[in-house]
């Protein structure tokens, strides 16, 4: 896969760069199955979150349009009416973010405006609701993702005329939950996408009453006592916000395995590569493999240097709950990069060949696979579990507690 961009500016450059980290996170998916635990540990530890969100301000002004579809005059017949409602309502909320957020990024739809002013049915495919009604529901905002069919029940139900077997109106805040303010939508109605502190504590208070102490509410506590210009560093750097927190093991856990799984990231290259220079030695591919070679021993030394095998086990012996197979993968592979020998480094070449086997089966695996030579790999980074979203929501909402 070949990717590129042009260099406009510093935001442009990190909305390309969170395009580049979902994509990576997804080739390993593919090559080496991880994506069993690679969930586990997001979902555990950053409940309601996805690599697709990018603002907390979705959770506040979806609800209000949803609640307003069901309130409203409109009496809708069908599914689809209620599709178009919403396609329409998110489609005026992109234009306001646009207009109230001047260089911003992570505005949902925003690159398809100007097919979708015009017909609803260009917006974009991964529209805001679907990427923001799982988290929504996971917080008790609305009661079921079935967002459509939810507005139109609660909306025939809330237009019936009273009988005796009805004798009150539905509470529709009983399904759908909003924060108290209202927006106005569309062309030259800007709406910023900082947080008010009506819809901060709205957020916060439905994230705090998760079940259990998952590390999001702790990042969002540790956040809101810090200067509000402080910006929570890389995934591994955040340990040190949950020293003696219910889930300091779990994300040790996490950390471990996103590092393991970088280095075969990197041996997995190297056996892709080396495959295609065996097909044809004078292609260059030999190069490349050795680069590939020298970052996985780069990477072996420090993550033997940094994780004893007593926490490494503890680690596989965590996560063989979740994925049995994949965990006799890594195992295996952990005991033959312990030995670091050149039989040992041949084992684990030929471990990957058999695991993007059984995860794609032989024929759409990469590997010596013809239909690939000639396709660049792109340079593994190790998992980071949604950081980047988590870090953004947990920013914006500690910020707005700091407004006068």
């Amino acid at each position: 896969m070949h990717i590129g961009f042009v260099n406009f500016n510093t935001d442009e450059k990190k909305r390309v760069a969170k395009m580049m980290q979902t994509i990576k996170e997804q080739e390993a998916v593919e090559e080496l199955g991880i994506g069993r635990v690679r969930d586990h540990f997001s979902n555990t530890l950053f409940p309601g979150t996805s690599t697709l969100q990018h603002h907390a301000k979705y959770f506040v002004v979806l609800p209000w349009i949803y609640y307003n579809a069901i309130t409203g005059e409109k009496r809708f017949k069908n599914r689809q009416e209620v599709n178009r409602y919403i396609r329409e309502q998110e489609i005026l909320l992109t234009i306001s973010l646009d207009e109230g957020n001047p260089g911003r990024t992570g505005i949902t739809g925003k690159e398809k405006l100007a097919a979708a002013k015009t017909d609803y049915t260009q917006y974009v495919k991964y529209n805001p609701t679907y990427i923001y009604s799982s988290g929504m529901c996971k917080y008790g905002i609305v009661a079921n993702t079935n967002i459509e069919k939810l507005i139109l029940d609660l909306n025939r139900a809330h237009n019936d005329e009273l009988t005796e077997e009805n004798e009150q109106k539905i509470n529709c805040s009983e399904f759908i939950a909003t924060c108290g303010e209202n927006y106005d939508l569309g062309p030259k109605k800007p709406l910023s996408l900082d947080l008010t502190k009506k819809e901060s504590e709205f957020i916060k208070d439905k994230i705090m009453a998760l079940e259990g102490d998952p590390m999001l509410k702790q990042l969002i506590i540790w956040q809101e006592k810090q200067d509000p210009k402080y910006e929570m560093t890389d995934y591994f750097e955040a340990g040190k916000f949950v020293v003696k927190h219910p889930q300091e093991k779990l994300y040790r856990h996490s950390v471990i395995f996103s590092k393991l799984i970088h280095i075969l990231d990197w041996r997995y290259n190297y056996v892709y590569y080396n495959s295609f220079h065996a097909i044809d030695p004078n292609a260059g591919y030999e190069e490349k493999a050795k680069k590939c070679d020298k970052e996985y021993e780069d990477l072996r030394g420090k993550f033997i240097d940094t994780y004893d095998q007593e926490r490494v086990g503890e680690m596989l012996a965590y996560i063989g709950t979740i994925d049995h197979n994949l965990t006799k993968f890594c195992r295996e592979c952990y005991d033959a990069i312990l030995k670091n020998t050149p039989d040992s480094k041949a084992q684990i070449d030929w471990l990957i060949k058999e695991r993007e086997a059984d995860v794609k089966t032989r024929k759409r695996s990469k590997i010596g696979n013809t239909a690939y030579k000639g396709k660049d790999r792109i340079a593994p980074q190790p998992i980071e579990y949604r950081w980047t979203t988590v870090k953004e929501i947990v920013t914006e909402i500690a910020k707005a507690q700091f407004k006068e």
